[in-house]
């Protein structure tokens, strides 16, 4: 398991350094979390299709697509969270694929949900995975 989330020299979904970054973030952290795992992280950025987030005890950064930012519709993401938020998200796809410089470095690409995490403990609300992959599948 430490080859498919441990140590890569690449970037994350949503931009940034794998090496442990020009901001020095991560010196020594795995990259990416297990899928399934619910995980504490900061909100970084905010974009019309949904937020990134920086996890606490990971390199990576992933995203919270805005139909995971919560169990109803939300039409701005600025009216669920803001850059800086603390929350909980629980890991619902990471993937590998070769960056696009042709470098041969890989990138991984590491999907979240709110939704799935009770905001107030990090309690897992979709231990089996069944409703997250339900998602994934539409």
């Amino acid at each position: 398991m430490s080859d498919r989330y441990g140590p890569a020299s690449s970037s994350s979904h949503g931009g940034g350094s794998g090496g442990g970054g020009r901001d020095g973030r991560g010196q020594g952290q795995p990259y990416a979390p297990p899928p399934n795992s619910v995980q504490k992280g900061t909100v970084t950025r905010l974009e019309p299709y949904g937020c990134f987030v920086q996890l606490t005890s990971f390199r990576a950064r992933g995203l919270v697509h805005k139909s995971q930012l919560a169990s109803y519709r939300v039409e701005n993401v600025e009216d669920a969270v803001a850059v800086d938020d603390s929350v909980y998200v629980k890991v619902t796809e990471v993937t590998k694929q070769p960056h696009e410089d042709g470098s041969g470095r890989v990138r991984h690409k590491v999907n979240l949900s709110m939704k799935y995490a009770d905001q107030d403990d990090g309690t897992d609300l979709d231990p089996a995975g069944e409703k997250a992959a339900e998602d994934l599948a539409r």
